[in-house]
């Protein structure tokens, strides 16, 4: 079985989309712009994270 592998690097890793992972992200990208900023969730944005069915915008953001 082949696999393929996507290698991509990040300066910070946000682990969580409910409510304290969303933020983290933004108040990093915030603070330099420049900072390559991944945010993983378990599952889609509408419908994973505490507050994303009432809160999209922030999520999306």
């Amino acid at each position: 079985m082949t696999r393929n592998t996507l290698e991509q690097e990040y300066d910070i890793v946000v682990i969580g989309g409910g409510t304290a992972g969303p933020m983290a992200a933004i108040k990093a990208k915030e603070r330099n712009r420049d900072l390559r900023v991944l945010l993983v969730d378990k599952a889609n944005v509408k419908r994973s994270g505490a507050i994303s069915m009432g809160m999209d915008g922030l999520n999306n953001a």
